[in-house]
């Protein structure tokens, strides 16, 4: 699912000053590339694939000839799955609308443009990937929606984050049963003030590496974690660093499981489809709930 509604705004209304850089073109690339870097996939063979059916929402025809140059194999927009006929019909069912018959089917578009935008947002509701225009209200509520899974094709800065800031973060950890046992414990708090303070605001997910601790799993999904079990291919290579790292350095080196932890987080983008996430490491206690628009306006990171 994409979509590009609002690719005609420039947030100028904006006065602090900064340019947000959503220009989907900015830096030369075209929508079908964009969107193509957010929806790589691995096949069973571990090959890159892109290879999908598009279904496309915007206020103009679909740019065919840049999505399908980037390895999708179809690119549907609702006028396929919904004709001319059985757009009258929906719109007599709904609203008991009777046709001027001189008016075309792209004046009807226009004309009932709202009611159709309502049908693509629940359409798209029902899809597991979503990518958007982050200078889209439609695209905004999408994501909120979702909370907050989804991708931004044009991802610079979310300005609605400033005025509206309903969005939720992704919140993720990550944890392997060979850590000492005090990382456990402190997970333990840190998920809980989470959900003190922002309960029924933010998502929570773990990386969690090991199978043996079912007390534990089950502790995690009894408040609501998402429990992405973590295998990475490369546990041999890192363990290896450990044994060659100086234990006077970094207390890390002493310690397997720790030192290991420190690196499952480069696999959080093969987990979690997500323009924006909260990394947590286990040591950290929210004690106040807070926003995708508390990081813009205080720390600028998305401008």
């Amino acid at each position: 699912m994409v979509s590009a509604r609002g690719t005609g705004w420039h947030w100028g209304n904006i006065s602090d000053g900064v340019w947000r850089k959503n220009c989907r073109e900015q830096d030369g690339r075209q929508i079908g590339d964009l969107v193509r870097s957010r929806l790589l996939e691995e096949d069973a063979d571990g090959n890159t694939i892109t290879s999908r059916v598009l279904y496309y929402v915007g206020d103009h025809a679909p740019p065919i000839a840049h999505l399908t140059t980037h390895n999708f194999t179809d690119v549907i927009s609702r006028p396929d799955i919904l004709p001319e006929e059985g757009e009258r019909k929906l719109l007599n069912t709904l609203l008991g609308e009777r046709f001027d018959k001189s008016l075309s089917a792209e004046q009807y578009r226009v004309m009932y443009r709202d009611l159709w935008a309502v049908i693509d947002f629940f359409t798209c509701l029902q899809m597991k990937s979503f990518v958007g225009n982050s200078v889209s209200t439609w695209s905004d509520l999408q994501l909120a929606a979702r909370n907050g899974y989804g991708m931004w094709y044009n991802s610079r800065s979310i300005p609605l984050a400033t005025m509206a800031p309903i969005f939720p973060i992704p919140i993720v950890y990550t944890y392997t049963e060979r850590s000492q046992l005090l990382g456990k414990i402190m997970l333990k708090v840190s998920i809980l003030s989470v959900r003190k303070h922002m309960d029924g605001l933010q998502p929570i997910h773990i990386l969690y590496n090991g199978e043996k601790d079912t007390a534990f799993m089950g502790w995690l999904k009894a408040h609501d974690v998402v429990v992405h079990a973590h295998k990475p291919k490369w546990t041999a290579i890192i363990e290896r660093l450990r044994l060659a790292g100086d234990p006077n350095t970094s207390h890390l080196f002493a310690h397997a499981g720790n030192y290991l932890g420190t690196w499952q987080r480069i696999d959080i983008p093969n987990l979690i489809e997500s323009e924006y996430i909260l990394y947590l490491d286990a040591d950290t206690v929210v004690t106040k709930a807070f926003t995708l628009g508390d990081f813009h306006s205080k720390y600028r990171i998305f401008a």
